[in-house]
């Protein structure tokens, strides 16, 4: 998909883990559609790059593609590395697969079934 969008995220770096399939995937669409720029991260590689290869286009760089292991610490820390180096800048906005234990926070549920990380 091509395409520009001056949307509400416009520039925003958003980083989505579980982005290869599912609702990680949608999510970056979403994102993607609203004008960020999408850091796609997942165990799966392929999935993941396929994922931000669909995505609109938006600013370069555009989105990319990021494999990490949410369970451990190092993989996550090599993961936002990969993306600062990207775009970079880090990401402003995070999308992370409810109770990672590498993500160093703990997960409280809001209402409307949405998480929230507190650090």
């Amino acid at each position: 998909m091509l395409g520009r969008s001056a949307g509400r995220l416009a520039g925003v770096v958003a980083l989505v883990t579980g982005g290869a399939s599912g609702i990680g995937r949608a999510v970056s669409g979403r994102l993607a559609r609203e004008g960020a720029r999408v850091a796609v991260a997942d165990r799966d590689m392929s999935g993941a790059a396929a994922t931000a290869k669909g995505l609109p286009r938006n600013c370069p760089p555009d989105h990319g593609a990021f494999q990490v292991d949410v369970a451990d610490p190092k993989s996550v820390a090599g993961m936002v590395r990969g993306v600062q180096e990207h775009f970079g800048v880090p990401p402003v906005s995070w999308c992370p697969v409810p109770g990672s234990p590498a993500t160093g926070c703990s997960w409280r549920w809001e209402s409307g079934n949405s998480g929230k990380c507190w650090g």
